[in-house]
């Protein structure tokens, strides 16, 4: 998850220079070398694109934050994965089933 959490961030940053810069790139200074790509007018797409794929990216992270992986049936004390259960629901007793974090 925080390699996600990485990605969406230098996705968004990339896209802020990038549509007030109008260029991409490492500077030409930089130990290894560098690419420095100037493309005027498709900054603002570009810098846009960068800036909707982070956020998309931040979204799914919150998403899967959220969501239950494990749960235990608080009366035949199975536990079971939360995506095989049709609502939470325990298939045996018919009753809602507990986040296993919040069981113990």
């Amino acid at each position: 998850m925080k390699v996600l959490t990485k990605t969406s961030t230098i996705f968004i940053i990339s896209g802020v220079v990038s549509f007030f810069s109008k260029n991409i790139g490492v500077s030409p200074g930089m130990p290894m070398g560098g690419v420095n790509i100037q493309y005027d007018n498709l900054g603002y797409i570009l810098g846009s694109f960068f800036i909707i794929i982070g956020i998309i990216l931040k979204f799914k992270e919150r998403n899967k934050r959220n969501t239950v992986e494990y749960t235990k049936c608080p009366e035949c004390k199975k536990t079971y994965f939360f995506s095989d259960l049709e609502k939470g629901i325990c298939p045996k007793c018919n009753i809602e089933t507990i986040d296993i974090e919040k069981y113990y």
